[in-house]
């Protein structure tokens, strides 16, 4: 049968929008095949019965035309006319294709001939394109602005870039990408024209965006390459900044700028000079014959005698189970896991995915990560003849190729995490000077370069290492005692000092000095934990709370490297407005986020429900499909120990339930059972509940939950236990707090707040959670029939039937599933739409 609408009131075109706005907002309706029927809601109350009485008598009712109704079994669907079709999306999308302004006129005119609208109705041109182009780029810019509203330590990060000019014509001008990030966050404020790429322009750049944004006070560091431009003492950006800010920052020198400078210079010192653009001869050979090669005839360092007598087997085993857990985790960008992938090759293992071999492409010599990836494969395919290596270079090849397995790979893949900074830094130093008794050449060249690169043991950021738990308690005891140090200069400097001769028995402790102090003033941390024994930092509150912010600091530039390869790829004539390029580039990154960045976490598809609560905060239920999970877990009950096993080990690697502070004191009462006369200072009680002990909060728990009846397994491992009241399967993670229920925490790198999630390992659990939290059916409800019987009854024989269905439709919306939602909705100022869900298709 066809449900009509609940209203016969015309929708406007706003109204229309929103419908479509709503259709397109969840991918499991896509993907399902769910249609929406959405049309503007009138009062949930009995008087709507009234003003459907008066709409029965109005001629000029909307009645859809045949051909806009199309069946969906239970439901049906509204075609979206010209003025429902969502611009926004449409418009946005067209700035992500980098569709040219003359393109873009051709491909609407096109797909509006397909859909069969009418060219007149819709009236497209070049120029009303290109205004709402404009339009809704100014628009979603401004919503980005307008939203940014951080309140965590920032880190402000910059990278120029030469560029042509808008319209593509004239000399290269200079841009100035600035971007700040923080906990879980990272936004691009502009990217400007510069006059020159002076370090007092950059700064001047800087210190507009941050005040512009009004980000000045919650900046503390600041990230960029280690360019003179930037790092200079006297005209360096850095200086500029801190003069502008009136107060000194943390200046966190781009780790991967600085480790990326050895094997830059270790292949034109030793392997082969690159002139110009190309990154050499050898390396262009290889490119040209590649196809030619036979990519089984390769050997591996294990076949060559003066390799294998570098590569012990515990030298072996160490970058083997490195590498391996490296792989483990997401790597952003492909050339990295391509690069751990021929480091288990080159020692003799073969990588999770197999041995494969990637086309090499062509490289500009800015790319290192192309001269380690040249050289590994030159020397294994060179190694058994496939590929000829001159005798001149094969020697340089070798010894790179060995210096960046045994000693490289590590340092460069612990690069972004911050609190390890010393220590790696230190640790590389020795490591270098160590391969002297293989190679003296490489490791003179690696340590000249390096010794220039020492910002992370400088006075202020050498204090990381107080973070770093790989640190031993007698070497944080030791530069707790250095804290009262006399420095050699009054002020501290950017970047550490050390002779060659001094590295073997150079130690941590000794960059530690009284201005190592300065380093919890400019984050505004509490150091009052240095004056307890470091044995007690584990489990101090002060020093948790410090670990917390400094783990959160950013130490590599990507983001402004990533920001400045957006300004390049839409600096292609979209646009020559100025205004309205940075508007560009603020929604186009927006989509990065959300069409790239997401779906690295192989989510592949989702649906949720927003629920609104009168007793409690708004949220989301929802179910998520993960790419690779594991196949017919519902066959567990007669699968074998290693499947068991396999679907263990999948979910253990997603979910945590480990309490990091479990000795924190729990509170008497959990902050929802607090009452309205208990609040004495309501900005601190407020305060209190937000961060203090939230049940959503991941370090500490209630109480409460022992005896709230919920079930509180407690597996000193990750296991798969059987449930007797289910007979299924239930997945348990690591547990060590026995006030912590099997759900809690999933910390997620993109997500605040905590996430209770559990895996589905059978059907009917399916079906109760999408019962009980996502549709939230209630128990009390009425069902269809008792509510077709009500209305029938109360209905005279002369009433419509329209009139009678709309009755129905009414009544079937329970008052937990509309109330409050309509109050929230209202209160956010946000339409509220009658949605009818229909299934195209039966699902699988």
């Amino acid at each position: 049968m066809e449900i009509a609408s609940p209203n016969d009131i015309p929708p406007t075109r706003s109204e229309k929008r929103m419908a479509v706005n709503s259709a397109r907002g969840s991918k499991a309706r896509r993907r399902t095949g769910l249609q929406i029927q959405a049309r503007a809601s009138a009062s949930l109350t009995e008087e709507s019965d009234t003003a459907s009485d008066r709409d029965d008598d109005q001629s000029g009712s909307y009645t859809p035309d045949d051909e806009e109704i199309v069946q969906t079994g239970i439901g049906v669907l509204l075609t979206p006319t010209p003025s429902e079709i969502d611009v926004t999306s449409v418009m946005t999308n067209l700035d992500r294709g980098k569709i040219s302004l003359s393109d873009d006129f051709r491909i609407l005119v096109s797909l509006s001939q397909a859909a069969k609208l009418d060219l007149k109705k819709l009236k497209i041109s070049r120029s009303s394109i290109y205004r709402e182009r404009c339009e809704v780029r100014e628009t979603e810019a401004a919503s980005i602005r307008a939203g940014f509203k951080p309140d965590c330590v920032l880190t402000v990060h910059m990278d120029g870039k030469k560029t042509l000019p808008l319209n593509g014509k004239g000399e290269k001008i200079e841009r100035q990408p600035v971007l700040v990030t923080g906990k879980d966050l990272s936004q691009l404020l502009a990217s400007n024209i510069l006059p020159s790429g002076s370090g007092k322009a950059i700064a001047t750049e800087v210190l507009a965006q941050l005040d512009k944004y009004g980000l000045s006070l919650q900046v503390k560091c600041v990230c960029s390459g280690t360019t003179s431009t930037n790092t200079g003492w006297r005209t360096g950006a850095v200086k500029f900044i801190e003069d502008g800010l009136g107060r000194t920052v943390l200046y966190l020198a781009c780790r991967h700028h600085a480790l990326e400078i050895i094997p830059k210079h270790l292949f034109d010192a030793v392997v082969e000079k690159s002139s110009g653009p190309d990154i050499g001869k050898t390396c262009k050979r290889l490119e040209t014959e590649w196809k030619t090669l036979d990519k089984t005839k390769y050997l591996q360092a294990t076949d060559d005698a003066y390799c294998k007598a570098v590569l012990t087997a515990e030298v072996t085993e160490r970058i083997s189970k490195f590498v391996r857990h490296s792989l483990e985790k997401e790597q952003i960008r492909g050339d990295y896991q391509y690069f751990l992938e021929l480091v288990l090759i080159f020692i003799g293992e073969t990588p999770p995915k197999g041995v494969h071999f990637r086309p090499p492409i062509a490289l500009n010599s800015a790319r290192f990560m192309g001269r380690i990836i040249y050289c590994l494969t030159i020397f294994m395919f060179g190694l058994s003849g496939e590929f000829v290596v001159e005798d001149d270079v094969r020697p340089g090849i070798r010894d790179v190729t060995l210096f960046v397995v045994t000693t490289y790979v590590e340092p460069w893949f612990s690069a972004t995490m911050p609190t390890v900074g010393p220590r790696v830094d230190l640790q590389l130093l020795k490591d270098i000077v160590a391969y002297g008794a293989i190679s003296k050449q490489v490791s003179s060249i690696a340590c000249s370069a390096y010794l220039n690169h020492l910002w992370y043991l400088s006075p202020h950021c050498v204090a990381l290492a107080f973070f770093d738990r790989d640190v031993s308690v007698s070497t944080r005891t030791k530069m707790v005692q250095n804290l009262s140090k006399v420095p050699s200069t009054k002020t501290a400097p950017k970047r550490a000092e050390l002779g060659k001769d001094s590295i073997a028995g150079a130690v941590l402790e000794d960059f530690v000095n009284s201005k190592t102090r300065e380093f919890f003033n400019i984050l505004e941390i509490d150091s009052s934990f240095l004056d307890v024994s470091p044995t007690e930092w584990p489990t101090n509150a002060k020093y948790l709370k410090a670990l917390d912010i400094v783990s959160a600091l950013h130490v590599v530039n990507d983001v402004a490297e990533r920001a400045v390869r957006l300004t390049s790829d839409y600096n292609c004539g979209l646009t020559q407005s100025e205004k309205s390029f940075q508007d560009l580039l603020l929604v186009g990154l927006q989509i990065y986020i959300q069409e790239v960045l997401e779906p690295k976490y192989k989510v592949i598809d989702y649906w949720y429900r927003i629920e609104y609560q009168h007793r409690g905060s708004p949220h989301v239920h929802g179910l998520f499909w993960f790419e690779g999970a594991p196949k017919n877990v519902e066959n567990l009950l007669n699968g074998t120990e290693e499947e068991k096993r396999s679907v263990k080990t999948y979910f253990e690697q997603l979910l945590c339930a480990v309490n990091p502070n479990i000795n924190v004191e729990m509170p008497k009462k959990h902050s929802c059972e607090v009452r309205y006369g208990e609040v004495e200072d309501f900005e601190s009680d407020i305060r209190w509940v937000r961060v203090g002990w939230g049940r959503d909060n991941p370090v500490t728990y209630w109480a409460g939950y022992e005896s709230a009846g919920t079930s509180c397994p407690r597996p000193e491992a990750a296991e798969l236990k059987f449930n007797e009241k289910t007979c299924n399967y239930d997945f348990l993670p690591e547990r060590n707090d026995p006030l912590l229920n099997k759900y809690n925490p999933f910390i997620s790198s993109t997500w605040r707040a905590n996430i209770d999630i559990c895996p589905i390992l059978y059907k009917s659990a399916v079906i109760d959670y999408i019962t009980k939290c996502v549709s939230k059916a209630e128990v009390n409800s009425k069902t269809l029939m008792d509510i077709c019987e009500q209305v029938c009854n109360a209905s005279s024989s002369c009433d419509p039937a329209r009139r009678v269905i709309q009755k129905i439709l009414i009544k079937n919306c329970v008052e937990r599933d509309v109330s409050a939602q309509e109050v929230c909705h209202i209160m956010t100022r946000v339409r509220e739409l009658r949605v009818i869900l229909g299934q195209s298709k039966k699902p699988k």
